[in-house]
């Protein structure tokens, strides 16, 4: 294989980034721009061993928890997304039996690099490790297009057509890349505000619940204040899970989309209270003589959604 200062193009996988021609520098700033660069590549290597030790204990936690319990601990005690989590976790089961090998090859790829080979075809993957062994400095963008010249050749080989270019012309996503990537921000930014919301429901329950304890009166119009965050919580669980959540009351919003029941999880009892909450007319026949039931029933679905 042809070392990379001598080839610009393999595979039609597009140019590769050759060396850097520090003769158009300064002398006297020169030494401390190679400093800098060899530091650089010294810390990617660093974020990306990071991220393979954060997929080892995301990967142990998924373990150890019950079903259904990890996304909400992720969300409770991390913030991250559920993507950016399984993308720590693929880079941990594909290279966590041979941890040196990100400081061996001293491969200089972008952390987003390296999570894009966790996932790729094993002959990409190796294919890449080939080439930053002998020198080149790859970019993301190089490292997709030799992934995706494996998965169509893949294709190809079980007599299926490849799969279309996910970037235009300007490097922007399209086709359904693009719709991945609307779909994901839009998710990882309302589930922070689901757990939230929930949490400040299960918080009105629970001063409730110590209310009734110490003997002390809980009114229905207290409770009845519930109802907007029901409401909001309700909609936002359908978004979010494209599934129809089980009870008789309606709900604000309309929809033109088929859902199909919500799946059973750690959210179904909670998404069906909030939802026979969700009207005022549902409310009230919730708290209708039975106070102390309702504040038990919506604790009890709403602390095994939130691990609490």
């Amino acid at each position: 294989m042809a070392k990379s200062a001598q080839r610009l193009a393999t595979m039609d996988r597009g140019a590769a980034v050759v060396g850097f021609d520090y003769d158009s520098v300064v002398p006297e700033r020169r030494r401390a721009l190679q400093d800098d660069a060899r530091e650089i590549r010294k810390r990617l290597i660093d974020a990306a061993a990071a991220l393979m030790d954060i997929g080892e204990r995301l990967h142990r936690a998924r373990e150890i928890l019950p079903h259904g319990a990890w996304l909400p601990w992720l969300v409770a005690e991390t913030g991250m997304s559920e993507q950016w989590a399984r993308d720590c976790v693929n880079l941990y089961l594909r290279f966590g039996d041979r941890p040196a090998i990100l400081e061996e090859l001293n491969l200089a790829l972008s952390p987003t690099a390296i999570v894009r080979l966790a996932t790729a075809p094993v002959a990409a993957c190796e294919d890449v490790l080939d080439r930053a062994r002998e020198g080149e400095r790859l970019r993301v963008t190089d490292v997709e297009e030799v992934i995706k010249q494996h998965r169509n050749r893949e294709r190809a080989a079980k007599g299926k057509e490849p799969v279309a270019r996910a970037y235009a012309d300007d490097g922007m996503p399209v086709g359904a890349d693009a719709l991945h990537i609307l779909a994901d921000r839009a998710r990882d930014g309302l589930i922070p505000k689901v757990i939230a919301r929930a949490q400040s429901v299960l918080g009105v329950l629970e001063d409730a619940e110590q209310k009734l304890a110490d003997g002390k009166r809980v009114t229905q119009e207290g409770l009845k204040a519930l109802r907007p965050d029901a409401q909001w919580l309700t909609d936002a669980l359908e978004q979010l899970t494209q599934r129809r959540v089980a009870g008789q009351a309606k709900i604000a919003h309309g929809t033109f989309l088929d859902r199909e029941p919500l799946d059973d999880g750690a959210w179904t009892d909670a998404a069906t209270f909030l939802r026979d909450i969700s009207s005022s007319d549902a409310i009230t026949a919730a708290l209708s003589g039975r106070v102390p039931a309702f504040v038990e029933q919506g604790t009890k679905a709403l602390r095994k959604a939130l691990l609490r």
